[in-house]
């Protein structure tokens, strides 16, 4: 089979520290880029997508995720009664649960 370069996709990354977790722990941001403008910024807690830029027509670049600028901030957020889980991947089981059960707030 022959691989096809198509010079549009990732042209750029950048690997970061993006912050440290109470336990010690840092959290890194890797953030892809394309010649087109578009940028992706991913963070390892948790597999989420932290900022999608897109560039528009009229040379504004936006953001299309909705999100927080800070670990702090997304940490902070899985304490609230209602937590969002802004930008995750995954939840709090990637894979598979063995017998498809698991305990979630004791119950």
């Amino acid at each position: 089979m022959k691989t096809k370069h198509i010079s549009h996709l990732i042209s750029n990354y950048l690997v970061k520290f993006f912050g440290l977790l109470a336990n010690g722990d840092s959290v890194r941001s890797c953030e892809l880029t394309n010649k087109k403008g578009m940028s992706l910024q991913l963070i390892d807690l948790g597999a989420a997508v932290s900022s999608l830029k897109i560039p528009l027509k009229n040379g504004e670049v936006i953001d299309v995720v909705l999100g927080f600028d800070t670990l702090d901030d997304y940490v902070a957020s899985y304490n609230l009664q209602s937590a969002p889980y802004f930008s995750a991947t995954v939840g709090r089981f990637a894979g598979r649960i063995n017998k498809g059960r698991f305990v979630l707030n004791g119950k």
